[in-house]
């Protein structure tokens, strides 16, 4: 009489009463695992922080942020590496609890290759071997696969953490020097905007040849550098003295007389044509209309008319004489022509003066420019100075600073000051 064995129910509960001890070893694989991750980040996290107190460490924080994201990483990863399968708790258990590999050889026998023709004795002996396994399970201390965390990892990430708080609550002297390296940064910044301003203005409509084209340009090269390069201070400050010189170079420190000069010719000739004060603010543009009206109206006018303008034109010889020597000639052309009654070459000379007067308004204009931008760059170079000093020497820097400009911007800031009081109208 044969053996026939009826349905198996011993290796399902086997099965299912490991999967506790496989989700317990589950959790001491990633405790193992977590806590050496989790010291390596306080470790790395140490070892930034003490860099950062004798380097100047900009990227500090996000550094920090970058281990701590890596390290929760590195642990979900490592989660999902360890997860053991029902054979590694078996052999756990059997390896803990003194089971003499029952387990692990009760699911290896479950598991072989079935054969083609049925051995009663076989599956017997796994039947058997299943239920001993079940049995010995049963038996087992239901906490077996207790989780522990590792010593020296913990060790080492407890010291690192200890060691951690002191490097980041005590002061750190590099943070100064970050902030001093984000003033200059913003300093850079604010000025070149500063200066992009001063760049348009003295390139906006204007044809070369024209120094301030070429200042432009140069300005435009050194905003370039400042924003590329903003923690080169002492470069920039070279730089920016160096142009502030050579456009001072160009400036004629008799520009605001000329401008003066300027005016009061203009308001003199308007008032010769039309017998009144129709230009009391000396427009340029104004006057050399008035003088061609008044070119025009020579033929009409008596031999004693011309005399008299002769001699009012003689008179204005101070103010011609302030406003540049083609002004100078050209009124002196017109008022020699009309005493000797050549209309027509006074005509020429009147219409002259008008261009002269147009010229030297522009050249007024272009030295107050210059003059404007060069106070611009002085302004730029003692701000990006102030900015550039340790904060503990910084007032007494700010007083030299200040001392210095005013000593260097005396003539010129008068100077423009007086030409915005009474300023020719442009070309």
């Amino acid at each position: 009489m044969s053996f026939a064995p009826g349905p198996d129910t011993t290796l399902p509960r086997l099965r299912a009463g490991l999967g506790a001890h496989r989700r317990r070893l589950w959790l001491r694989r990633v405790i193992r695992d977590g806590t050496a991750i989790v010291a390596g980040v306080a470790v790395a996290q140490l070892v930034l922080t003490v860099v950062a107190r004798f380097v100047p460490f900009e990227w500090h924080a996000l550094a920090a942020a970058a281990v701590l994201a890596l390290g929760a990483l590195a642990i979900l990863v490592d989660a999902v590496r360890v997860r053991p399968t029902l054979a590694e708790a078996a052999l756990a258990v059997d390896r803990e609890q003194g089971l003499h590999d029952r387990l692990s050889t009760a699911l290896a026998l479950a598991r072989r290759t079935p054969r083609e023709t049925p051995d009663a004795d076989s599956d017997r002996l796994v039947m058997l071997q299943s239920a001993d396994a079940l049995q010995s399970l049963h038996s087992t201390d239901p906490a077996a696969l207790r989780s522990h965390v590792p010593r020296r990892p913990a060790i080492t990430a407890l010291v690192a953490s200890l060691l951690l708080v002191p490097a980041l609550l005590l002061p750190n002297p590099q943070l100064d020097v970050l902030a001093r390296r984000q003033e200059v940064r913003s300093a850079a910044e604010q000025e070149a905007r500063r200066l992009e301003e001063t760049a348009r203005r003295l390139g906006e409509g204007r044809t070369s040849p024209d120094p301030r084209l070429d200042a432009a340009e140069e300005l435009k090269r050194l905003i370039r550098e400042l924003r590329d390069r903003p923690e080169d201070i002492d470069t920039h400050l070279a730089r920016l003295g160096s142009l502030e010189d050579a456009i001072s170079s160009q400036l004629d420190p008799s520009n605001e007389r000329r401008a003066a000069g300027l005016t009061s010719l203009a308001r003199s000739l308007s008032r010769l044509q039309t017998g009144r004060d129709s230009n009391p603010r000396g427009d340029v543009e104004q006057a050399q209309r008035d003088v061609d009206a008044l070119a025009e109206r020579l033929d009409e006018m008596s031999a004693e008319e011309q005399e008299a303008l002769a001699t009012k034109l003689g008179s204005l010889a101070p103010s011609a004489e302030q406003a540049g020597p083609a002004a100078r000639a050209a009124l002196r052309d017109a008022s020699g022509a009309l005493a000797d009654g050549d209309t027509e070459a006074a005509a020429q000379a009147l219409r002259r003066l008008g261009e002269a007067l147009r010229e030297a308004t522009r050249e007024v204009d272009q030295q107050r420019d210059l003059a404007r931008a060069a106070g611009d760059l002085q302004d730029a170079r003692r701000n990006l100075a102030n900015a550039g000093r340790p904060s503990t020497g910084q007032g007494q820097g700010q007083g030299q600073g200040q001392g210095q400009g005013q000593g260097q911007g005396q003539g010129q800031g008068q100077g423009q000051g007086q030409g915005q009081g009474a300023s020719p109208s442009p070309g």
